[in-house]
């Protein structure tokens, strides 16, 4: 990884679950997650 050299502090690489801001590494660990936990919001909308 050289082309974040210097970018310490700064916000990291993360995805965040929309429902309850739990922050993941992989955007698919979202997804599952969200499935798992807030299945019954994904539907309500």
């Amino acid at each position: 990884m050289t082309s974040n050299e210097g970018t310490e502090g700064h916000y990291p690489r993360v995805f965040m679950c929309t429902f309850c801001r739990k922050e993941f590494e992989m955007m698919s660990s979202v997804f599952s997650h969200m499935k798992e936990l807030h299945d019954s919001d994904l539907r309500s909308e």
